[in-house]
């Protein structure tokens, strides 16, 4: 199994190596592949596509620059379709999918039955490390490549239980008497693979409400405004000496309805006065009771600590039948409890209601069909089960600040602490390896480990060694008092950063 090598500052080892040396062999004459030459055999298209790669950056036309080649990959290409990959803006996705996202918006360069070749416009951008430095930039992708092959594929497993699935060709950096790339298919065991340490992003904490649902919230709550314009007219001319009657009357308003309005029994239109971005819609104000919510404009610390208990700690579901969303947040914690309903307050101005279940353990239950449908505005799917929950994009866009409070929030709700270190639990795969990337924000390298349970795998993440529980304290920690005094403790043992080590 290989291990996790620290990737080093200094250059001396990688000056031995020259910057895509590893890309040689293609049977080349020119740009034209030769039937059988240099060991290879067929492939004629692959080849050329790769030896005008080469040519590029000799050129120096790919100086700071990626190739991204979407699977399943031939011999010059890396990577199966369903590899999760890192873009620039922090989230993570399928490089299929980045494919099919992006190849409308490039030139296409070459088109075959077996693969094709996209020139891209310079807005796709991923976190690359750079060859002169070995420092993570961010960096335009330059090409996109995707090719049909009939070749197996190799699966790498790290002991920090990162996979990847890739061809026997692929290149890999290694630690052998210095830096050097070696092919997939001539890992050995005990080879130390290096990856970035830290990992940098271009963050963003902008929330975006889909069109459609911004539309209709945008009529609904004028129509309510409007509404409330009248039951303020209403109640002014009352005070000079108009009635109830003639009010109704000039207003062509039912006498029963401007009498409530004179009442002030009016709780729902109440309600929208206090709020500054009032949620809410339906088909008619008439019919509509739901009491409208206040909702954030941008991705707060406080928004992002939420989502980190709502995924990490709650049970979700939708009343079909009132078309209510409810949320449960249950814990033996009375601090978390308290905050939990804290943040439901001030981010979105609901009001939790508290109670014990029959074996006693405290929760909070938010019943707002609003705030569901907020939400999913915004990008996250309500209503999921824990295995099939997933951390949305805006999370993963979001500041160090609000990835840091989403963090805490998870490791609180999920996290545990033994005399080796913190261990996270998830039943989701994606969410444990999104979890692993927003770590690296921080410096902090992870393992994940699976455990089979009644044939379902459920994940943990691993955050070992003094200094990374260090970083995690400082920069993420916990809300618990007794988490937090343990976690000091392991922080004062003597240095073993296990995960780390360079030969």
């Amino acid at each position: 199994m290989a291990e996790i090598a620290e990737i080093p500052e200094s250059l001396r080892e990688w000056e031995r190596i020259a910057a895509h040396s590893h890309i040689q062999g293609l049977g080349l004459d020119g740009l034209k592949a030769k039937p059988v030459a240099q060991g290879m055999v067929g492939q004629i298209e692959a080849r050329e596509a790769a030896g005008l790669v080469v040519r590029l950056i000799k050129e120096g036309k790919f100086a700071g620059r990626a190739v991204l080649l979407a699977g399943p990959p031939g011999t010059v290409k890396c990577v199966s379709g369903d590899t999760p990959v890192l873009l620039a803006d922090g989230t993570v996705k399928e490089i299929e999918k980045i494919y099919e996202e992006n190849k409308e918006k490039g030139k296409i360069i070459k088109e075959t039955e077996e693969e094709t070749i996209i020139e891209c416009n310079g807005e796709l951008k991923l976190p690359s490390i750079n060859p002169k430095n070995l420092k993570c930039e961010i960096k335009p992708v330059k090409y996109l490549y995707k090719q049909k092959i009939k070749e197996p594929l190799f699966t790498i497993l790290t002991a920090s239980g990162r996979r990847i699935k890739v061809t026997g060709e692929h290149p890999l950096l290694v630690i052998r008497n210095g830096l050097k790339f070696v092919k997939a298919k001539e890992l050995i065991e005990g080879d130390y693979v290096a990856i970035p340490r830290r990992i940098i992003t271009l963050p963003k904490n902008s929330l975006e409400i889909d069109p459609l649902t911004q539309e209709t919230v945008t009529k609904f709550v004028d129509a309510v405004e409007s509404r409330i314009g009248l039951i303020e007219y209403a109640n002014f001319v009352n005070d000079g000496g108009f009635s109830i009657s003639s009010i109704a009357q000039n207003l062509g308003i039912p006498r029963e309805t401007v009498k409530k309005w004179i009442s002030n029994d009016l709780p729902y239109y109440l309600q929208f006065t206090k709020l500054k971005r009032p949620f809410a819609a339906g088909k008619s104000i008439k019919y509509t009771r739901t009491f409208p919510i206040e909702t954030p404009t941008n991705l707060t610390p406080e928004l992002a600590e939420f989502f980190g208990y709502l995924i990490s700690e709650c049970d979700e579901y939708w009343n079909k039948k009132t078309n209510s969303y409810y949320v449960r947040f249950s814990n033996k914690n009375e601090k978390l409890i308290k905050r939990f309903k804290e943040l439901v307050w001030k981010n979105f101005k609901i009001k939790g209601k508290e109670f014990e279940t029959k074996n006693g353990v405290k929760t909070v239950r938010v019943a707002s069909q609003y705030l569901g449908k907020f939400l999913e505005s915004i990008g996250y799917e309500t209503g999921k089960k824990s295995r099939d929950k997933d951390i949305p994009d805006f999370i993963m866009r979001g500041c160090e600040k609000v990835v840091s409070k989403f963090l805490r929030a998870f490791a609180d709700g999920e996290g545990s602490l033994n005399k080796e270190g913190i261990e996270i639990s998830t039943s989701s795969e994606k969410i444990a390896t999104k979890l692993s990337y927003l770590l690296l924000r921080f410096g902090i390298v992870s393992r994940i480990r699976v455990k089979n349970v009644d044939g379902k795998n459920y994940f943990r993440i691993i955050i070992s060694g003094n200094e990374f529980l260090r970083i995690f304290k400082e920069k993420i920690g916990f809300l618990t008092e007794k988490k937090a005094e343990k976690l000091q403790e392991l922080c004062d043992k003597k240095a073993n950063t296990n995960v780390d080590i360079i030969p």
